[in-house]
């Protein structure tokens, strides 16, 4: 052994410190003052710190990248006023008052079909009634009650031909 310092017990206690009594235990023992080791106060730079990133406020102020959400309650679309909407796979009869359509297939609205022009009903190939026609090549077995503006023949419904007056 090499040479020992003579000290006294006194000496040595103001030598040692909390430190010293950790590491050489090599864990921090029981504090009955506090013994859940709470800090009685922490600063945001701490916790950013201890993190090694800043975490986002509870009002996503701060928020990036993916986070994992907990999601409860309705998981349909609502209203902008709140109330849900429900969407039904079942078919209608009839004509609805309002229908959802986009024009950009992200921002949804209401139409009146009352409001739709089909395109293809003012280019149709036959009817089957009409009050008014501008062209017809034909008629079917209800005939023609009258013809307006129309020189020649008429193909009667019936057959044949008769002639019309200028």
């Amino acid at each position: 052994l090499g040479a020992v310092e003579n000290k006294s017990s006194a000496t040595i206690r103001a030598e040692l410190s909390s430190s010293n009594v950790t590491t050489a235990l090599g864990y921090t023992p029981y504090n009955s003052t506090n013994p859940s080791g709470f800090l009685s106060s922490i600063s945001s730079a701490q916790v950013t710190a201890a993190l090694g990133f800043t975490p986002p406020q509870p009002n996503g102020a701060g928020a990036t990248g993916t986070w994992g959400i907990s999601v409860t309650g309705r998981g349909y679309p609502n209203r902008s006023d709140g109330t849900g909407i429900n969407f039904f796979w079942s078919g209608q009869s009839g004509q609805p008052t309002w229908l959802w359509g986009s024009n950009d297939g992200v921002n949804m609205y209401v139409y009146n079909p009352s409001n739709f022009s089909v395109n293809y009903a003012s280019s149709a190939g036959s009817a089957s009634y009409a009050s008014s026609a501008g062209y017809a090549s034909s008629a079917g077995n209800g005939g023609v009650s009258s013809v307006n503006g129309m020189t020649g023949a008429v193909t009667l419904a019936a057959g044949g031909a008769a002639p019309i007056e200028n």
